[in-house]
């Protein structure tokens, strides 16, 4: 009910619409407030029924729900997975073929409503199938990723930014707007619809639209990226960082580390740096640290666990069989603490707890761990830390993985890393 009642609504106010240039400025101001009331509407709407979706689909794999049914969970999850697959090649494909001798004419002449002057377009012959290359350079459950600078290859033109920054943005956006409406979406149904009638499956209903078009962009691997977005939504903005589940993002690191990293990614991003400008930039991020000695510049930071196999010793100190790193966090906070009779003052740790920390040049300490409501700054008397392995671990390693190219899915290892700094072997890493 509530559905029918906002489409009549919707069309209200659509049909307004058609009168807009005739309205006082009174009345256009309502029907933007109308307008804006319509949209949240609808916003509130969806979310009810993808928050139903993600549930269903959620409970139906859960050992513990009622009616659970895994090849539910699992058909849902390979067919959304078939899809991303098919469509991905199915773009690729359609840009392999554009210049074909039966194709160019027509696809010329789409492509000049939006360049008049086009002379020419060439084949995409360089794509292999399911490799780095393709022309969708990154995929969501929902969306797909196109590689604008590889399509103003194909058409023989420069990337509209690279000639004007700031003018070459609305170019790029609106062609790459262009381009979903007369191709992109159409690839994708038909697609779609061809792989539901071949197998006999019923076809939903399909909306698409352009998304989000970027800058420079960093794709590390699945639910992983930094981009520049400057178009997203139909809605032009200054260009800013979108992050998506990198590091820079959740709380692992300092929030120093991270202004010091997304400040190195806005010139590799924004301001075009090569890497070799980006080494320099580093090399005197690393010696300031080294002279600043500045805590706060390299404390990673983890929730700490198992701590009900903490005993204590002979000697009064707190030891554990068990190694893995929370455990040596929290227990050298706890011994450090107790052997300079700061325990009045300072709690010990518990489980569960968020802890700064960072390895020690220190010959009774590995590792030195503080709790986070802490300042690790005012605690006296703290080991000393190894500067050359934070630095590599909070900065020099997070910053690689960034800007260093590599498949999706493979990591950075610390020889891709000592490439990258070429010089590091003086600064002892």
């Amino acid at each position: 009910m509530s559905g029918n009642l906002f489409s009549k609504r919707f069309e209200e106010v659509h049909a307004k619409m058609a009168d807009v240039d005739s309205m006082s400025e009174k009345e256009k101001l309502d029907l933007l407030h109308e307008l804006q009331d319509v949209h949240d509407e609808y916003e509130q709407l969806q979310l009810v029924v993808k928050r139903n979706a993600n549930s269903l689909y959620g409970t139906s794999a859960s050992k513990f729900f009622s009616l659970h049914n895994t090849n539910i969970a699992e058909d849902i999850t390979c067919t959304g997975r078939w899809f991303a697959i098919i469509v991905d090649r199915a773009i690729n494909n359609f840009f392999v073929h554009w210049a074909d001798e039966d194709k160019k004419e027509e696809t010329l002449k789409t492509l000049r409503e939006f360049y008049p002057d086009l002379k020419d377009i060439r084949n995409y012959s360089e794509y292999v199938p399911d490799t780095k290359d393709d022309l969708c350079c990154y995929g969501d459950t929902d969306s797909r990723y196109l590689r604008m600078d590889l399509i103003y290859d194909l058409i023989g033109l420069p990337l509209p930014i690279e000639i004007e920054p700031e003018k070459g943005k609305k170019e790029l956006g609106d062609f790459s707007m262009f381009l979903a409406e007369k191709f992109i979406n159409k690839i994708i149904k038909e697609t779609i619809d061809a792989d539901c009638e071949k197998r006999n499956a019923r076809k939903g209903f399909l909306k698409m639209a352009h998304e989000i078009t970027t800058g420079k962009s960093i794709f590390i691997k699945k639910k992983k990226y930094i981009a520049t977005p400057f178009l997203s939504d139909g809605i032009y903005h200054k260009t800013k960082f979108k992050f998506q589940g990198v590091e820079l993002k959740k709380g692992s690191m300092s929030e120093k580390a991270k202004k010091i990293i997304s400040k190195l990614i806005d010139k590799y991003l924004i301001d075009n740096y090569t890497n070799e400008q980006i080494r320099i930039e580093l090399l005197k991020i690393i010696n300031y640290i080294k002279l600043k000695k500045d805590k706060e510049l390299v404390y990673l930071i983890s929730s700490v666990s198992g701590l009900s196999n903490m005993k204590l010793n002979s000697d009064g100190l707190w030891i554990s069989d068990k190694t893995h790193i929370q455990m040596q966090i929290a227990l050298s906070w706890n011994n450090f603490i107790k052997q300079n009779g700061l325990e009045n003052q300072y709690r010990p740790a518990f489980e569960g707890q968020k802890m700064q920390y960072y390895y020690c040049d220190d010959k009774d300490y590995k590792v030195i761990g503080v709790p986070d409501d802490y300042d690790i700054c005012d605690i006296p008397n703290l080991p000393d830390v190894d500067w050359n392995k934070m630095i590599y671990q909070t900065i020099v390693k997070p910053l690689t993985r960034y800007i260093i190219d590599k498949r999706a899915g493979e990591d950075v290892t610390d020889k891709d890393v000592e490439a990258f700094m070429l010089g590091v072997k003086r600064l002892n890493f």
